[in-house]
């Protein structure tokens, strides 16, 4: 055996978790990040949905700005504060989508900027796999997650990767805080391939 081969076999041993390719939903699960959305917040998010609707991450607040992905059959939408951004259909597609105030890029292009936003107050976190509606989980997402990272003025606060804990419960384990992030909705995750 390698010493590369020999060394790889050890750091997974040392995890405190089994790492997955992703983690699926049936559109009745989703994670609060526990992160508070303001202007500051950028989120970069691999997911693949396999229906025509659903939202991969969101929440919006009592005065209605909203910080959301919006994934339809005829289009996508992107909000930031009341500002929206139209761009191309990704249904079905493995996706990587970086979306702060400054404007939304997929696969590293950019598809559109969010001009003249209005600054968001901390009033609700955000979500994976749905939306943040005022505390419910709404527009569920029936689909993949692959990684989730979410920054404040670029500075990495949250880096989720999907895994199964040692318990074999399928969820997300954050490498910033050390801690397990858990299904706050029905049923359970169903877990990608164990890499």
């Amino acid at each position: 055996m390698s010493k590369f081969r020999r060394r790889l076999i050890m750091t997974k041993k040392s995890l405190p978790y089994v790492p997955l390719e992703y983690i699926a939903s049936s559109g009745t699960q989703y994670i609060d990040t526990g992160i508070d959305v303001d202007y500051q917040l950028k989120i970069k998010i691999k997911f693949l949905s396999n229906t025509k609707y659903g939202i991969p991450f969101g929440t919006y607040t009592n005065d209605w700005k909203i910080f959301n992905l919006q994934l339809y059959e005829t289009k996508t939408s992107a909000y930031f504060s009341t500002k929206r951004v139209d761009f191309s259909e990704i249904m079905g597609q493995l996706s990587e989508i970086e979306m702060s105030c400054d404007g939304i890029y997929l696969n590293g292009e950019l598809q559109g900027l969010f001009s003249d936003y209005l600054y968001f107050l901390p009033q609700y976190t955000l979500y994976l796999f749905c939306n943040n509606s005022l505390g419910s989980a709404i527009n569920n997402l029936s689909g993949n997650i692959y990684s989730s990272k979410l920054y404040a003025f670029d500075v990495l606060v949250q880096n989720l990767v999907p895994c199964k804990d040692l318990n074999g419960v399928v969820c997300m384990y954050d490498k910033v805080s050390k801690q397990f992030f858990y299904n706050q909705g029905t049923g359970s995750f169903i877990a990608g391939p164990e890499i």
